[in-house]
């Protein structure tokens, strides 16, 4: 008596070999969603855009039209970015008043806009403001026998509150204290005025020494900004002037050209450019201090969050950095060389930072980087699979996943699995598809899946307010439900391979399948029992194939749950496999060598 009973299904475990396998894994689980521990297909994508992306969009962000009911993702305005390595993050403060977005990227400089203004379709702004012309000072009048030295600076600041950095000071000595300083502070560059900012004001400050020797700027005068010189006539003491506000904006610079960044949970946005890590003032992303910039022993190539914590993935070891304030920013390099492969691999999750290494995903999390793949795949498999890690990742579920963008040969080489046999899935992906693998670590009957699409994916995302996964391709989004209730798409799975404790001859199987499922098929003529039939989405519910030691020795069309296959026979084997492919949610698969011992498995 032989039986072999497939009741529970699992992913790949590619670090061991197909005999060695437990009976409920794959040696190729293509496109599979295996959570029940039945095998079925992912949900077909569905799009939520309603007016064409520009043909040059690359990575997009979802702004919601109704911010009562934020997840709801079909009602949306698009922000469009050509850079698929674009980091959008939102003003890191409560109740900002004007909704802010903010965006870099290696390709262009930090811009930012109002949640008004791209529902409005008006342009972004540069983000960060550009010192002001230096002040000048006349002294006129006075009869005070006190003489004194002060300083005048000048800033510019935003019609959102977000004043910039002082000007070069105006130094006036051995003055009478009670004359009159007429300060000039040249006018403001148009550009600046509405174009590629919107400066609405220009303030003056001037020193005032305090009890204890030291001086500090204090508020002037506030002028409209305009592009003429502005001037003011100061007559005001210093107890005056001691009582208004005071200057925060003292070391302050606009941001560089950052190539991305991140929000820290206390307000502080972190960013980098080649070594160097810069931080911002807290609850102020557009003052970028200098004096706060770290600089790292590699290129850093992307950023991530967990915490309190923000963990740098860079050419060589990552590091992390944390710290109560901007200032006091501590950087930790952490002991695994992990060099990160590519910026759109890096995905923070709660339990910490994933991102793709030569050696495999990397997990980033208490002071630590281990390798969350290597009881599923080795390193030579890993760096054979994948095409240097280039792919953009999305959380899917609790799952890593991710896929190519477009890239010659899309991230898995084509090599890798040959799947036996003439009639075996035809991988269909053309140069215009996208290949890559969905892993979850939290789940072993996941394990390790291939995925491949026919469509061309510029990228993917999780979408801000609903963490939905987002693929962008065709100058559309599209959205992937993480629940496969739906019509889903076609998959594939194949057995371990089993080793018969004697040579047999297997004659009968069953094929257990949900029917109650939205993947109706209407089936058109006689049932397909060609070896070499290729399985087609429209007509059928998905076809059943037997190999014997490695040879395909038959294929059936499925249409009814539980329908006896008559095997062939007049050969004995070793080794066997059984691979489904269709749209039906398959869970139990039989197989026996007579059909009364089938009867009872």
């Amino acid at each position: 008596m032989s039986v072999l009973n497939i009741p529970v299904f699992a992913g790949m475990v590619p670090a061991m070999d197909p005999r060695m396998l437990d009976s409920k894994n794959a040696s190729m689980a293509l496109n599979t969603y295996m959570y029940s521990g039945a095998v079925r297909g992912f949900a077909q994508q569905v799009r939520i855009n309603k007016t064409d992306f520009l043909a040059s969009t690359t990575t997009v962000f979802r702004i919601p039209a109704n911010l009562s009911d934020p997840g709801y993702l079909y009602d949306s305005y698009w922000l469009e970015f050509t850079d698929v390595n674009t980091d959008v993050i939102l003003a890191p403060s409560a109740g900002d008043s004007f909704t802010r977005y903010y965006w870099t990227a290696p390709s262009h400089p930090p811009m930012y806009n109002t949640r008004d203004r791209i529902i409005a379709g008006q342009p972004a702004w540069i983000l960060g403001l550009d010192q002001p012309g230096k002040p000048n000072v006349v002294v006129s009048g006075g009869s005070s026998t006190t003489i004194i030295s002060r300083a005048y600076i000048a800033t510019m600041v935003t019609e959102y509150g977000e004043e910039g950095p002082a000007s070069d000071p105006f130094l006036v000595e051995n003055a009478k204290e009670d004359a009159t300083f007429t300060v000039t502070v040249p006018g403001v560059p148009a550009g600046d005025l509405g174009v590629n900012r919107n400066v609405k004001k220009v303030r003056l400050y001037r020193t005032v020494v305090s009890t204890n020797a030291t001086a500090s700027y204090y508020l002037v005068h506030e002028w409209t900004a305009t592009t003429a010189p502005m001037v003011f006539a100061d007559t005001l003491s210093d107890i005056v002037i001691a009582s208004k506000p005071t200057l925060e904006s003292t070391l302050w610079t606009a941001p560089p050209a950052l190539e991305g960044w991140a929000t820290m949970p206390n307000g502080i946005v972190v960013g980098f450019k080649g070594k160097e890590l810069w931080f911002s003032e807290p609850y102020r992303p557009h003052a970028w201090p200098v004096a706060y910039t770290l600089l790292l022993n590699f290129d850093i190539v992307g950023i991530g969050v967990i915490g309190q914590t923000a963990v740098i993935c860079t050419e060589g070891n990552p590091y992390t950095a944390s710290g109560i304030n901007s200032f006091s920013m501590a950087t930790s390099m952490l002991a695994s060389f992990e060099p990160c492969l590519a910026k759109g691999s890096i995905l923070p999750t709660e339990e910490g930072v994933y991102y793709m290494s030569p050696n495999g995903l990397i997990l980033v999390n208490a002071g630590r980087a281990e390798n969350i793949t290597k009881q599923f795949i080795t390193r030579d498999w890993w760096n054979k699979l994948t095409n240097n890690g280039k792919a953009n990742a999305a959380r899917f579920g609790p799952a890593y996943y991710a896929l190519s963008g477009s890239l010659p040969g899309g991230i898995f080489d084509d090599s890798s699995f040959q799947i036996a046999g003439p009639a075996a899935f035809q991988s269909g992906t053309s140069a215009s598809g996208s290949k890559g693998f969905m892993v979850d670590p939290t789940n072993l009957n996941m394990g390790f899946v291939m995925l491949e699409k026919d469509a061309s994916i510029v990228s993917i995302q999780n979408d801000y307010y609903s963490s939905e996964l987002i693929y962008v391709h065709d100058r559309a989004a599209w959205w992937l439900d993480r629940n496969p209730g739906f019509k889903t798409d076609p998959y594939l799975w194949r057995s371990k391979i089993f080793q018969a404790p004697l040579l047999k001859n297997f004659t009968a199987m069953k094929v257990f399948f949900d029917v109650e499922d939205a993947n109706h098929v209407t089936h058109s003529g006689p049932q397909d029992f060609y070896k070499y039939q290729e399985y087609d989405p429209v007509t059928k519910c998905g076809v059943v194939r037997l190999y014997a030691d490695g040879v395909l020795v038959y294929a059936a069309e499925i249409r009814t749950s539980g329908q006896l296959f008559r095997l062939p026979s007049g050969f004995k084997a070793d080794f066997w496999e059984i691979e489904i492919e269709g749209v039906k949610k398959v869970f139990n698969i039989q197989m026996a060598t007579s059909v009364k011992e089938l009867s009872v498995a």
